[in-house]
């Protein structure tokens, strides 16, 4: 069994440690987030080839999921966090050197997509070194919080600091991830006497064949998960980009209508505690499916409704719903991970493609939904969408998920070198 002890430099669990570290890269991140359309507009001048640019990062996501997945399986939270650090700080960088070109913008977005996949191994990886198995609901629930704190009060620093100074908030972001960096390197050395030796997998090469073997094999038996990530994803999409919209709208009949996105991030100020807090019979999977069925109903709620009182409170239950949700599944899959022994990345790969695929597709088609629904209506197909798949998850996911370890032995290594012994049942 892991013993995790308190750090000499940190006072502080590793876990809280490590959550200041991803908190401060988040709010830079938070604050890039406002900057790179603002910077991009301004220069591009058009809605379409702005939506190109943004969209571009996390397309190259997808992609960068699937090299992780075959070049760097075995690498360990150290690897990932020093290459996030690394390539966030370049991200205001970009923007500072390059001419503002569509090109050139196209090169930060590939800097984004880069650190911010990384930041999400490193998160899995992490949980999985220092913190037992039993402890991941509450691990996930304080990195969402501090993460979710972070991008709702980053945007709020960026327009302070543009009002004085165009490119003020990019030297705010260096210097924030500066900070991070600190933390991380006070982080280290107070957990290297202590540290194990464990990562996810061990270091074996593997062929792109190996590795989409591998990755069918694991979807086959996480596919109910898979969609159920991608499903629930939508709603984070549908609020940052239909979302901006409808406040618009909405301010036109009510000054109310421009709390819109602030009530939406308010609950990440407590659904982390609940979501560690919360006992129920029926596992964290089905849990998860429940919460998020409730989620989408109060979209459906909120967009059937006139009132811009009553669509904020439809708004702010869907919103902590929807963060319990993300907390319970993110541990569900952090158990797969711990369980999955040499393909624990594998795993992290599917999770975060899935939520590329929300990312990329999901403006395109919610902005062509909006355009003949209108935005209530999308509010509504969007918890629609999510309460069928909710429900059919909760349906459809067995018991218990066992991990595949002698199929994806028998893909690493070759059928012929261990014969019937691991024959999966």
């Amino acid at each position: 069994m892991r013993q995790v002890k308190p750090a000499h430099i940190f006072v502080v669990s590793p876990i809280i440690g490590f959550s200041l570290v991803i908190f401060f890269l988040a709010l830079a991140d938070a604050v890039m987030s406002y900057m790179a359309p603002v910077l991009v507009e301004k220069t591009l001048n058009d809605p379409v080839l702005v939506g190109l640019v943004l969209s571009i990062s996390s397309f190259l996501g997808m992609a960068l999921d699937l090299l992780i997945a075959e070049r760097f399986a075995h690498k360990s939270f150290k690897f990932f966090l020093t290459k996030a650090l690394f390539f966030a700080v370049l991200f205001p960088i970009s923007f500072l050197i390059f001419p503002a070109k569509f090109q050139f913008f196209v090169i930060s977005m590939f800097i984004w997509s880069v650190y911010y996949e990384f930041i999400g191994y490193s998160k899995y990886n992490f949980v999985h070194k220092y913190v037992h198995l039993k402890d991941h609901t509450n691990a996930w629930s304080t990195l969402v919080t501090f993460g979710s704190l972070a991008y709702m009060i980053g945007p709020g620093i960026a327009v302070l600091l543009i009002q004085k100074f165009t490119d003020l908030p990019l030297y705010a972001a260096i210097v924030l991830i500066a900070f991070s960096s600190i933390l991380y390197f006070l982080l280290e050395r107070s957990t290297s006497k202590k540290r194990t030796e464990r990562t996810l997998v061990i270091n074996e090469k593997r062929s792109l064949l190996k590795e989409l073997g591998i990755l069918k094999t694991l979807i086959r038996r996480l596919w109910i998960l898979v969609l159920f990530s991608l499903t629930t994803t939508l709603m984070d999409v549908l609020m940052w980009t239909i979302g901006v919209l409808y406040t618009e709208e909405l301010r036109k009949t009510s000054f109310m209508g421009d709390w819109l996105l602030v009530v939406y991030g308010l609950p990440a100020l407590f659904t982390g505690l609940l979501a560690s807090k919360l006992k129920t019979d029926i596992g964290k999977k089905k849990t998860a499916f429940t919460v998020a069925a409730s989620a989408g109903l109060c979209l459906v709620f909120s967009g059937l409704s006139t009132n811009v009182s009553l669509i904020l409170v439809f708004v702010f239950l869907m919103s902590a719903f929807y963060g319990i949700s993300v907390i319970l599944i993110d541990s569900a899959f952090q158990d797969y991970v711990a369980r999955a022994n040499v393909v624990g990345n594998d795993i992290v790969s599917i999770l975060q493609f899935a939520h590329n695929v929300s990312y990329s597709f999901g403006p395109i088609l919610l902005g062509v939904a909006a355009k003949y629904l209108g935005f209530g209506r999308t509010f509504q197909l969007v918890g629609v969408i999510v309460v069928v798949v909710s429900a059919l998850s909760f349906l459809l996911i067995p018991r218990k998920i066992k991990m595949p370890q002698n199929e994806i032995r028998s893909v690493i290594w070759g059928i012929k070198h261990f014969g019937k012994r691991f024959k999966s049942p």
